[in-house]
């Protein structure tokens, strides 16, 4: 192997190590933070492939154990946590709208009934009148 060679060899060895390093560095610090260890939060966190969580055998140990550790555990995600209570909100204010739906709908229904009754009385006067 010619000296250029080797030196890209090593260049990669390096890059491969600084990879490893930021994924591993990645995934102690979600188990500090009690945060859910995930390959596509180490994706988003570290710019990494998803490939390279599978196949970079020291790095899938390491996601493997970090799993382990937070098995069983419940995780508190904050954005489900937004969506639900804007999804309540939004059940609230439907519910809501349905009532004051439901209350119009009587309201004509009423006065339907009332036309009804007069148009019934106007056309009995009617025929009397005749």
């Amino acid at each position: 192997m010619s000296r250029r060679e080797e030196q890209m060899v090593q260049k990669n060895r390096e890059r491969s190590q600084e990879k490893v390093g930021m994924a591993t560095a990645a995934i102690r610090r979600l188990l500090d933070e009690d945060e859910q260890v995930t390959v596509s939060r180490l994706m988003k966190d570290t710019g990494l492939s998803r490939a390279f969580f599978y196949n970079n055998q020291a790095v899938r140990t390491e996601v493997e154990r970090a799993q382990g550790l937070q098995e069983g555990k419940t995780f508190y995600i904050p954005q489900k946590v937004v969506l639900d209570a804007a999804m309540e909100k939004q059940i609230v204010l439907l519910k809501r709208s349905n009532q004051e739906k439901d209350v119009r709908i009587a309201e004509l229904e009423a006065e339907v009934k009332k036309l009804k009754l007069a148009l019934n009385k106007k056309s009995t006067e009617f025929f009397v009148d005749i």
